[in-house]
């Protein structure tokens, strides 16, 4: 019963200290872990994991989807260590009637890969439409400071 007792102290002592270092490990992590994957393979995976309710997943994958599209596209730089907050200022000039959504899918991605909150399919299906309306839109030229001057 006293060894029982010890490894079960042990287990309540060491668990949370383990699971925490695994928090802190993955928030600094970028956007795209694996730039070799396509964004058409992230929305398979991401309408993939909508048909299956696993929500979580589809917003992932479908933010995901949205920053290697535009990486392809030429709209952001490939910078390996990009967060979701920095792919959703960035692409906020280009795609202004967008910014708003951009801006919630950010957050969104944030708080299920890090903040352990549980997306709905509400939620995962949002991103799918903004991603596809960003598959659609022309992105704006970002405006010259010589713009107005007399040519």
């Amino acid at each position: 019963v006293l060894i029982a007792v010890l490894v079960i102290a042990l287990l309540a002592w060491a668990l949370p200290r383990v699971r925490r270092e695994r928090v802190v490990a993955a928030a600094g992590g970028a956007v795209l872990d694996d730039v070799t994957i396509t964004a058409r393979h992230y929305r398979e995976l991401a309408a993939q994991a909508l048909r299956d309710g696993r929500h979580d997943d589809a917003v992932l994958d479908g933010f995901r989807a949205i920053a290697k599209d535009m990486s392809d596209r030429r709209v952001l730089n490939d910078a390996p260590g990009r967060t979701a907050h920095e792919v959703s200022l960035s692409l906020a000039s280009p795609f202004a009637d967008h910014a708003d959504g951009l801006a919630r899918a950010a957050d969104l991605f944030d708080s299920v890969r890090y903040g352990h909150r549980r997306a709905s399919a509400y939620q995962a299906a949002e991103i799918r439409d903004l991603d596809a309306d960003l598959v659609k839109t022309r992105p704006a030229l970002l405006t010259s400071s010589h713009e107005g001057l007399p040519v």
